[in-house]
């Protein structure tokens, strides 16, 4: 006889890549709500900085030429800022459509918008401390970007934590589904009923459903609800 009577020959399968691609996610997530928190951080010191040496110095004066400190660095910083700007939003553009069915390529193209809109930051600042000397404007388009990968980060990473887990999907209320259940002519009872979703498109409904009868409109309007 056979000492092993476990008919899976491979006791070890091999991960779900729909998981192991969350975990990936998950991990870039929160890589990027780290990196924007020290940007948050060093915009906040930064900003500190400015303040403290415009009131000690009373501002920036042009040098003796009429040049400001640092003008020609700047406009270069501009100039690379515009030629970014183009290859982000034509990345930005092909992965939009894909952006609404996976969690990865929105990702993805969040993480193409942000460096987008850190462009038009460093071209609308250099332009402002260039023309106006406003050194502020730098630091507050650091918070403004950041602030925006922030919050799409932590979005991502509950969307991931929820799939990780098995856990309800976001537009699913169990309660009304039942309601809606047992709403069906022919639909005694409705107990143990659990939904949770197996990746971004796929989603598994369980339910124990006691019925008055058996006939194929009725399974079929209970697979549409279930659907």
């Amino acid at each position: 006889p056979n000492p092993n009577p476990n008919p899976n020959p491979n006791p070890n399968p091999d991960p779900d890549p729909n998981q192991v691609s969350l975990l990936g996610l998950g991990a870039f997530a929160s890589f990027l709500i780290a990196k924007n928190g020290l940007l948050i951080t060093s915009a906040t010191e930064a900003a500190q900085g400015n303040l403290s040496a415009e009131h000690t110095s009373g501002g920036s004066p042009a040098g003796p030429s009429g040049e400001l400190p640092g003008e020609a660095s700047t406009w270069t910083v501009v100039i690379v800022a515009c030629v970014a700007l183009v290859v982000d939003v034509v990345t930005a553009l092909l992965t939009y459509s894909m952006a609404k069915g996976s969690l990865n390529v929105r990702a993805a193209f969040i993480h193409n918008v942000t460096d987008a809109l850190g462009s038009v930051a460093v071209i609308v600042a250099g332009v402002l401390i260039l023309r106006y000397q406003l050194y502020l404007a730098d630091v507050v388009a650091t918070f403004l970007i950041a602030g925006y990968a922030l919050y799409h980060g932590v979005v991502i990473t509950r969307e991931a934590s929820r799939i990780l887990t098995l856990g309800v999907p976001a537009d699913i209320h169990v309660p009304a589904l039942v309601d809606a259940l047992l709403a069906v002519d022919g639909l005694a009872d409705v107990h143990h009923l659990h939904v949770w979703e197996l990746n971004e498109s796929q989603r598994s409904f369980e339910a124990h459903i006691v019925v008055d009868r058996q006939d194929a409109v009725l399974a079929e309007q209970v697979k549409r609800l279930a659907g």
